[in-house]
């Protein structure tokens, strides 16, 4: 039983999707929003003690050909433009809609490895359950449908990822939960079963629910909600580049 419910040695498919419950009504609703845009309330579930938002970095092509990381504040100052907690990424970087930039690479909608690792170094401080956590996966992906989710889980694909499946508040989607300890994060970085993953999950917290890491396909931040210690561990990171937010903040690209 155990062996086919397991997309790495580290990573459990749930049988219940219990411990999401919570989230539902913690989640802002698409509808609870100013405008046209989403806030970080419609990511990060409220009642906590404080917010962050994580900026995904960008890349800038060198004179040599070679690709270097760029923060958004640096693309900012080099277009006059305000740093502040909702700031877009086209906002900072100057480009209309649509536009594109020679040599600019936009940033991935999901932490790259090097993010994810410098964010679980602070993340470990401040959970007593770092060995039960749990991980929700958008299944638009399509990682766990169709015939590869029979390879994954064998015949009893359907009848495992049905139990797995929850629809956190009113998203309107469908997520997978999954559960391992929170150094099998990286994992989710490389292949599962048959298939290369290459991102982060959607939705990430310990049991203890001390923080919550949430992100967005539509996105390319990531939002952490936690105690003020832990919010300020995650702003002092030097490898991330953060900004302390609020709930209202939009979001919008």
């Amino acid at each position: 039983g155990v062996r086919i419910r397991m997309l790495t040695s580290r990573i459990e498919l749930m049988q219940s999707t219990e411990p999401a419950h919570w989230l539902r009504d913690r989640l802002a609703s698409w509808w609870r929003r100013r405008g046209h845009g989403k806030t970080v309330g419609w990511l990060a579930p409220e009642g906590y003690d404080a917010y962050a938002r994580l900026y995904h970095m960008a890349a800038i092509q060198a004179p040599d050909k070679s690709w270097e990381t760029v923060r958004w504040s640096q693309l900012a100052q080099e277009n006059n433009k305000a740093v502040h907690p909702a700031m877009t990424f086209r906002e900072v970087a100057n480009l209309a809609i649509g536009e594109h930039i020679k040599g600019l690479a936009e940033p991935d909608r999901w932490l790259n490895k090097r993010e994810c690792h410098a964010l679980l170094d602070v993340l470990k401080q401040f959970t007593t359950t770092p060995e039960r956590c749990y991980f929700a996966v958008w299944r638009g992906y399509g990682l766990f449908d169709g015939q590869h989710g029979r390879r994954l889980f064998e015949w009893q694909a359907e009848e495992w990822v049905g139990k797995a499946l929850v629809q956190l508040s009113r998203r309107e989607a469908d997520y997978i939960l999954l559960r391992g300890p929170l150094d099998a994060m990286p994992d989710f970085h490389g292949w599962l079963g048959d298939r290369w993953f290459g991102q982060t999950p959607d939705i990430w917290w310990p049991e203890d629910r001390a923080w919550c890491i949430s992100s967005d396909i539509d996105t390319l931040d990531t939002c952490v909600a936690g105690s003020q210690g832990c919010i300020s561990a995650v702003l002092d990171a030097p490898e991330l580049e953060t900004l302390r937010t609020t709930l209202d903040d939009m979001i919008n690209l």
